[in-house]
């Protein structure tokens, strides 16, 4: 992963309107979700949206925000305010994009997350 960031990095400095980065950007923030590096993932989310956001991507990649943070939680060194953070964004999520083909998986979510703060008090 640390080889892939750095040719990303690379990539992005050299060659700044290359047609490969938000690809790049997208394939680099699912490895770095499967490989539970939530922070680092939601990093390249965060830039893919700032760069190359529009109305056709943006609740899809909003939705995989989430969706790093909600599997962030099992992780031991979860924290209250990322799942309050989270309930938010969910909430956020659905009020933007109430018809998204992912809304229901954003309720599911928005659901177990409010079940993980009942449990925190």
């Amino acid at each position: 992963m640390e080889k892939a960031d750095s040719l990303y990095t690379s990539l992005a400095s050299e060659h700044v309107e290359s047609p490969l980065l938000p690809e790049a950007m997208m394939m680099l923030a699912n490895a770095h979700s499967q490989d539970e590096e939530y922070l680092l993932a939601n990093f390249y989310l965060d830039e893919y949206l700032r760069r190359y956001g529009n109305k056709e991507n943006a609740d899809h990649v909003r939705y995989m925000k989430i969706k790093a943070n909600y599997e962030a939680f099992p992780n031991p060194n979860r924290n209250q305010q990322l799942l309050l953070d989270t309930i938010v964004q969910t909430k956020d999520f659905l009020v933007r994009y109430p018809h998204s083909k992912f809304a229901p998986l954003a309720q599911t979510i928005l659901v177990r997350l409010q079940m993980g703060e009942y449990f925190f008090r």
